[in-house]
């Protein structure tokens, strides 16, 4: 794979920002732009509808400041390149891949219904160990595959494992955004892995860095373990194992301090508190050789032993909860109070009755002040009947 090949003509490109709905008009026209949904490190997501199938699909597009960096449209190359090997029903499946007609580079990508796992620790605060060891399963399965195929991800953190339903109604974890990964055994795969940056673009995610990814040392599949076992920790506890007041503090950490002990409160079973150990032991060599040999261990932890579509199921009972978390929320914070589009006609009720009664007042000391005989009656009568009647 010679990725020191780029396809892109870095003389079409335009510097002003303004042009961008002329890039999506340029966007091939069965794609339908429904709006801009996120924006990460180096593209905006955009979702889009095929006016065709009526599918709904993620488009990628880099971001204008990136396409003046030769380094930058590499790394989105690349992306495409690697997504293109991984065929894994755990990890987000590309559509497309293509360069409108000004140059400017783009992703089709499925659509993924859900929430980020970062999302849903926010919302719920932590996992329960079973939640945890289902969804390990899967992102370790997703890694297993991209490794199988000499690819490391190198940015493996909450934000980019997707809790999702597909199309089809199936609920499943999806690993997203292969945009920094690595071909192994292939030093230019995204031009230089050395050092943490290159061209002002940052290789990984501080939080969740292996010791040889902060380095620079050579890397392989144990550095995504190791951001594995980091965002393990993470579901289990609400924190991240190491976060300094800086980011060269939290970088210092991985490099240097042991893992933070679990607080017993949590209740974490003491195998699974040494698998994740394991993963994050500094010294790659000390750590599982492979996501197989991890996955083996979680599924000693699950009783009675169950069969990878047994554990996928019981993911997929307890998935669709974490999802709705946050809307569920929302319903029942808004119960008891007035209702936003409520609001309005609740005021005018008062206006109006405020009004009504402020006439009825009025009318009233009309009628009791003397004016002319001619216009008012001046007693009422009681007839034996209990019928009344006017006198003048």
């Amino acid at each position: 794979m010679d990725l020191d090949y780029s396809p892109f003509d870095m003389t079409s490109l335009e510097d002003d920002q303004a042009q961008l709905e002329r890039i999506l008009l340029e966007l091939p026209p069965q794609y339908e732009i429904r709006g801009k949904m996120s924006q990460g490190g180096m593209g905006s997501i955009f979702k889009a509808q095929n006016r065709y199938t009526t599918a709904h699909v993620a488009i990628k597009l880099m971001h204008f400041e990136s396409t003046r960096n030769t380094e930058a449209i590499k790394r989105f190359y690349f992306e495409a390149k690697a997504a293109s090997l991984l065929k894994h029903s755990n990890i987000c499946r590309l559509l497309d891949f293509g360069v409108t007609r000004s140059g400017w580079p783009y992703l089709v990508m499925d659509w993924i219904e859900g929430k980020a796992l970062d999302q849903v620790i926010f919302d719920k605060g932590k996992l329960s160990a079973m939640e945890a060891i289902l969804i390990f399963k899967q992102i370790a399965a997703a890694l297993g595959h991209a490794h199988k195929n000499k690819i490391v991800h190198r940015d493996l953190k909450p934000e980019n494992i997707m809790l999702a339903q597909d199309q089809d109604g199936h609920f499943e974890v999806q690993i997203v955004d292969f945009g920094v990964a690595k071909l192994i055994g292939n030093q230019h795969s995204t031009n230089d892995s050395n050092g943490l940056t290159k061209a002002g673009l940052t290789v990984g995610t501080p939080k969740y860095m292996s010791p040889e990814q902060i380095s620079g040392g050579s890397l392989d599949n144990r550095s995504d373990l190791y951001s594995l076992g980091c965002v393990m920790y993470f579901c289990l506890t609400g924190n991240p194992p190491f976060l300094g007041r800086t980011v060269v503090e939290t970088l210092k950490k991985h490099l240097y301090e042991p893992v933070p002990v679990f607080d017993p409160a949590l209740e974490i079973p003491a195998e699974l508190q040494s698998i994740i150990f394991k993963a994050m032991d500094k010294q790659a060599n000390n750590r599982f050789l492979n996501a197989d040999e991890l996955i083996l261990e979680l599924d000693k932890l699950i009783s009675p032993k169950s069969s990878v579509e047994q554990t996928n199921e019981m993911l997929a009972q307890i998935l669709p909860d974490l999802i709705e978390l946050t809307q569920r929320n929302k319903t029942l914070g808004k119960e008891g109070l007035v209702p936003a589009k409520k609001v309005p006609f609740v005021v005018w009720f008062i206006l109006g009755f405020i009004v009504v009664y402020g006439i009825s007042i009025f009318l009233q000391q009309l009628m009791e002040t003397p004016d002319s005989s001619a216009n008012k009656p001046q007693a009422i009568h009681q007839n034996k009947d209990n019928s009344f009647h006017f006198s003048y």
